[in-house]
């Protein structure tokens, strides 16, 4: 993983949320469904919430980056061959392979796939038992998806 990609890509969930959750875009609809109020985002320690909110975009940059480089999957397979053959074998596909797929489009597309298949049924599911409704699972699942798109895009484009 590279990290000077990684870190980048961590920026994204705060930049976009600032503007999604804002109340010029879904921040009075999300202020709603999750019956937060105005006195509450006042008193609330900012700071501590975006150092936390950070270190988990730091997590899901990560854990994105093998969903959209796809040639990290043989370093799995080779990971306990230690021979020599092996690891020529892995250094020649690296070599030959290594660019393919690796432009924003399909780091976005492979962002956008994972937040509909991975993040919408986390929030679905949490959102169904907390007894909330459809337009908040929309709600989260629109940021994610917008995050995950860009965020994808950065890490297959620049890693």
């Amino acid at each position: 993983m590279n990290w000077l990609v990684i870190i980048p890509a961590s920026i994204v969930p705060m930049a976009v949320g600032m503007i999604y959750y804002s109340k010029m875009v879904v921040g009075n609809a999300w202020m709603k469904e999750s019956g937060v109020t105005d006195d509450q985002i006042k008193t609330s320690n900012l700071p501590l919430i975006l150092g936390i909110s950070f270190l988990f975009a730091i997590m899901l940059a990560s854990s994105i980056f093998p969903a959209v480089i796809h040639q990290m999957g043989i370093n799995s397979i080779f990971a306990e061959l230690k021979d020599a053959e092996s690891q020529a074998y892995l250094k020649a596909f690296h070599d030959k392979y290594d660019g393919y797929y690796r432009t924003f489009k399909h780091g976005a597309l492979h962002g956008l796939l994972t937040s509909l298949f991975m993040i919408m049924p986390v929030i679905g599911m949490n959102a169904l038992f907390e007894r909330r409704s459809f337009k908040y699972i929309f709600i989260h699942t629109g940021f994610f998806a917008i995050c995950f798109t860009i965020m994808g895009g950065i890490i297959c484009q620049w890693a």
